[in-house]
């Protein structure tokens, strides 16, 4: 997986910010007796669900997706939650958009988004 060295645009509106922290686990067994090995460190996924925002802030999102190829480039992200910088990609196969309201001239003015969704990488 290519590295940009950008960092996400957060949408402003942050209201019904998601934060995971996922911990891929093995679990064996012989029939008798079972245990539990870790199979890395933890990792986190951060997700927006889907709501109205501005044309512009849309824009900004799309030109950025564009930039890092959808889910094949990771990224920077700020953590919201902690201010610290992390190396993510998007989780999520497509990005959906509706213009929700219109100018006098018949120009999109905000837009329904679906939802985002970034999930940490390890280097």
């Amino acid at each position: 997986m290519a590295y940009q060295n950008i960092t996400f645009p957060n949408p402003k509106d942050l209201f019904g910010l998601q934060k995971e922290v996922l911990q891929q686990t093995k679990i064996i067994s012989n029939g008798n007796s079972e245990y539990r090995i870790s199979k890395n460190d933890a990792r986190h996924r951060w997700t927006w669900p889907g709501r109205t925002i501005t044309k512009a802030d849309m824009d900004a999102i799309l030109t950025f997706i564009s930039q890092v190829n959808m889910s094949l480039d990771s990224f920077n992200f700020v953590d919201p939650f902690t201010g610290a910088t992390k190396k993510v990609r998007f989780d999520m196969g497509a990005f959906s958009a509706a213009a929700v309201a219109f100018n006098r001239q018949n120009q999109p003015i905000a837009t329904g988004i679906s939802d985002i969704v970034l999930i940490e990488v390890f280097e």
